[in-house]
């Protein structure tokens, strides 16, 4: 059993919980295999171009990574999703 395995069955929320308590990459990188392609499918559609859509996508999950302290549970998606559509509507006005 892989350890990826081990995490699918845990919750968005559970995940951030155990990365907030334990650290340890393997669970952001499993929040980030779950929404990683929702998240650059928006980028994309927002931008219109797929290269600016997968650097955007990184930033986001960079800042999700520095700012999970401030995530309460409830909808982690939306969350993603806040943060990937701001970054992308700074990049349109810069």
């Amino acid at each position: 059993m892989t350890a990826r395995h081990d995490l699918e069955h845990l919750s968005d929320d559970a995940l951030v919980e155990r990365f907030k308590a334990q650290g340890g990459d393997r669970y952001f990188a499993e929040i980030a295999r779950r929404h990683g392609r929702p998240i650059q499918a928006a980028c994309r559609n927002i931008l219109r171009d797929d290269s600016l859509a997968e650097d955007l996508t990184q930033e986001t999950f960079q800042r999700a990574f520095t700012e999970i302290g401030r995530f309460q549970d409830g909808n982690l998606r939306g969350w993603l999703f806040t943060i990937a559509r701001r970054l992308c509507i700074n990049h349109l006005k810069s």
